[in-house]
């Protein structure tokens, strides 16, 4: 359902805001879920850029190691999504710098 889609949606935002704040500089945060809907990946991430102090500029997005990629068999990400109601918080479209799939660097 929308609500259920929406609350996943704010508990990964509480946990990949937590893993950042836990995360040293130089560290590496890989943010990976096993859902396909985007109100659970892309968006969490670029609302969690987003609301971070300094934006994207607190955080390096690096694209993934090829072998990741072959060996994973990874698939790029949404530029853009539909979110179903906005009465269920923040949720905007992400903008990835190359189209690749990307991980982010605490600067």
């Amino acid at each position: 359902s929308i609500s259920h889609a929406m609350s996943l949606h704010r508990l990964q935002r509480k946990i990949l805001r937590r893993g950042l704040e836990l995360l040293k500089p130089g560290g590496i945060i890989v943010y990976s879920t096993c859902s396909l809907n985007p109100l659970e990946n892309e968006a969490v991430l670029a609302s969690v850029i987003d609301d971070i102090d300094g934006g994207v500029d607190a955080v390096e997005i690096i694209p993934l190691p090829d072998f990741v990629i072959e060996k994973c068999n990874v698939f790029d990400g949404l530029d853009s999504w539909m979110v179903p109601n906005s009465k269920f918080g923040k949720v905007k479209s992400s903008n990835k710098k190359d189209g690749k799939s990307t991980t982010c660097q605490r600067k």
